[in-house]
């Protein structure tokens, strides 16, 4: 059963990956400042969160224009917290997002073509930074993608920061790194990554793109976090460990299914993996009475 489970995922993302067309920067000299999943006053975001050399933002691919939503049209005249959203349908039931843009004058036209103007960046929306969105959305599955997986590689030499890992249980969490012992029990696996921003001293919580966790040597569960549902202001992505997926919330923290810990000695393994291929991983370990 999970063997067929996984193969199906595998099998409907690979089809995906084929028939979606490659996509272009929405800006020119792109900086990214908020990677896909990234909090937003504490909620994650279904994409990435740009800014360009200069403000213009521009069509990532061809496509239909399917919805526009401006600050102005709300009827209670209160400002969308999404600034003005365009929506442009780029075929095989994918929806190009573009979000926070300031309010923007009628495009003219349905279709938008590559690389066409879209808005010029601007103050828009309940964005804590200077950027603006851009996300895929797969209506088939209706599920949020990470544009990144479409898109030009850019350079990063920065790994991942691995921030905290946690046993929580029903009464206490024990955090890695401060235990030598925990009691027997069952406990859910708590994650914190991060990355390092470009000036290098800040780090900005963000679900890595892929994590792997073993525990006494066997792997307990892969993660690649590329596809995600947003359920109750979180982000759901698939996970190799049965009957769960790994819940991302806009703190930072990837949680994943409860399990039971056997008394022992337990040595836990993580490795997180950026976009970029760097990686890094740490070890912990502690006695189960």
């Amino acid at each position: 059963m999970r063997a067929n489970r996984l193969m199906s995922v595998a099998l409907s993302f690979t089809v995906l990956l084929l028939s979606a067309s490659a996509l272009d920067w929405p800006a020119a000299s792109v900086a990214m400042v908020g990677e896909f999943g990234s909090p937003n006053l504490r909620v994650p975001i279904p994409g990435l969160v740009l800014r360009g050399a200069d403000p213009s933002i521009r069509a990532a691919a061809p496509g239909e224009i399917s919805f526009i939503r401006r600050p102005s049209d709300s009827r209670t005249r209160l400002p969308s917290a999404f600034g003005t959203v365009l929506v442009a349908e780029g075929g095989d039931g994918i929806a190009n997002v573009y979000a926070y843009l300031p309010e923007i004058k009628d495009p003219g036209a349905l279709r938008l073509s590559a690389g066409a103007l879209v808005a010029t960046r601007g103050p828009a929306g309940l964005l804590d930074r200077d950027g603006f969105l851009f996300s895929l959305y797969d209506r088939k599955s209706s599920r949020w993608i990470n544009p990144r997986l479409f898109l030009p590689h850019l350079a990063d030499g920065k790994a991942p920061v691995i921030r905290h890992l946690s046993l929580d249980g029903k009464d206490h969490s024990w955090v890695m790194g401060e235990q030598k012992s925990i009691p027997q029990g069952s406990y859910s696996l708590a994650i914190e990554v991060a990355e390092l921003a470009d000036s290098g001293s800040e780090v900005i919580p963000v679900p890595p793109h892929f994590l792997r966790i073993l525990i006494n040597g066997e792997q307990l569960v892969e993660l690649h976090a590329e596809v995600a549902s947003v359920v109750e202001g979180k982000l759901s992505f698939f996970s190799t460990l049965v009957g769960n997926a790994a819940v991302y919330d806009g703190s930072g923290r990837l949680t994943l299914a409860s399990r039971l810990f056997p008394r022992g000695k337990t040595v836990i393994e993580l490795l997180a993996r950026d976009f970029a291929g760097n990686e890094r991983s740490l070890g912990w370990t502690f006695t189960v009475e």
